[in-house]
């Protein structure tokens, strides 16, 4: 009996440890997608708080892995990704959505403007990236999207958010 308890523990832990990598992006570390849907559908919201998400990607990505390599495009979506790491994250949580896809969510008390956190993330790109030797310059497209301004339904936020940020991508060009 001691036995099947035994297994029946390590079973539990194995399936704990392998539902929290489904969670997490393989190469990034990040939240992915799938951690993303999860923690959108756990919100729990009072009427003082505001949701805000921010979608983005690196523009002329495909153009960064034809010119360096693919082994140089996954080191600067890593390098993306450490320095959203260090920033210092209080209402915020980041995800890699896909790609070269990222999102930001923010839940919050405060009053903050939107254009806050625009800047906050823009401000992460202002510094070349170093990738297998190369600096790179990154720019990146951003759609917004609060909350407020949809029916809190997931799918429909992330498809706001995803909509926004190719309309700023169409308007660079």
């Amino acid at each position: 009996m001691s036995e099947l308890a035994d297994d029946v523990d390590k079973t539990i832990e194995l399936l704990n440890k392998n539902s929290k990598q489904l969670r997490i992006d393989f190469m990034t570390k990040l939240p992915n997608y799938h951690e993303l849907i999860s923690d959108l559908k756990k919100l729990n919201f009072t009427s003082n708080d505001q949701l805000f998400m921010l979608f983005f990607d690196v523009d002329k990505f495909k153009l960064i892995n034809d010119n360096y390599g693919h082994k140089t495009g996954d080191e600067l979506l890593t390098q993306i990704a450490a320095r959203i790491k260090r920033m210092k994250l209080t209402h915020e949580k980041f995800y890699r959505y896909g790609g070269d896809e990222f999102v930001l969510v923010v839940v919050t008390d405060q009053h903050d403007d939107i254009n806050h956190y625009i800047h906050k993330l823009d401000s992460l790109f202002k510094e070349p990236f170093q990738a297998t030797g190369y600096n790179i310059n990154v720019e990146i497209s951003i759609g917004s999207i609060n909350v407020e301004d949809v029916d809190f339904c997931v799918d429909e936020i992330v498809k706001k958010a995803d909509e926004s940020m190719y309309e700023n991508k169409q308007n660079k060009c």
